[in-house]
């Protein structure tokens, strides 16, 4: 029986556990090893169901009471009040409070799109190449690899191999 989720995974694939690997967190996907099979992931899936469903759900909105319509006539009129200077259904500043509420969720809901879709650049944990498995030394991160640091919660280093030139992200242990 392995000792650590790591030596079970690499075990499970006939895949020898590369030099000076400790067990990764948790959080860690296992796909992203190197070496793991290709193969279509469930968070792809999971990711398609969700658009299905915000896609289902707005058009059985529109479809049942033309709400989204409605919705879009009155941002679009509210614009062109707030231009002119004359009066909406809404106060001036409210609808800008508004306006910027939904861009604000919007932004938000790209970066966390966006950030899921980055996680399989991870391709090791801790400080050892995942392609010759020798011992990495930190490199200063780029600006959206700190974000992406941040948006997923973990732990993200940037680490540089001197023996082989690998190049990568890391999750630091």
């Amino acid at each position: 029986m392995p000792d650590t989720l790591c030596e079970g995974y690499f075990s499970m694939f006939g895949i020898p556990l590369p030099r000076g690997t400790r067990t990764p967190p948790e959080s860690f996907t296992p796909g992203a090893w190197r070496g793991a099979p290709k193969d279509r992931s469930p968070s792809v899936m999971r990711r398609g169901l969700a658009f299905t469903s915000v896609f289902l759900f707005l058009a059985g909105l529109e479809l049942s009471t033309e709400g989204i319509s409605l919705i879009l006539a009155r941002m679009r009129t509210g614009a062109g009040a707030l231009v002119a200077g004359t009066q909406f259904h809404v106060s001036g500043a409210r609808y800008i409070v508004g306006l910027l509420a939904v861009l604000v969720a919007v932004a938000v809901w790209g970066l966390l799109v966006w950030s899921a879709s980055q996680i399989r650049r991870i391709t090791t944990v801790g400080a050892i190449c995942p392609q010759c498995g020798n011992r990495t030394r930190r490199v200063r991160r780029k600006g959206w690899q700190r974000l992406l640091s941040f948006l997923l919660g973990e732990r993200i280093t940037r680490r540089r191999c001197e023996t082989c030139g690998w190049t990568g992200l890391s999750l630091k242990q």
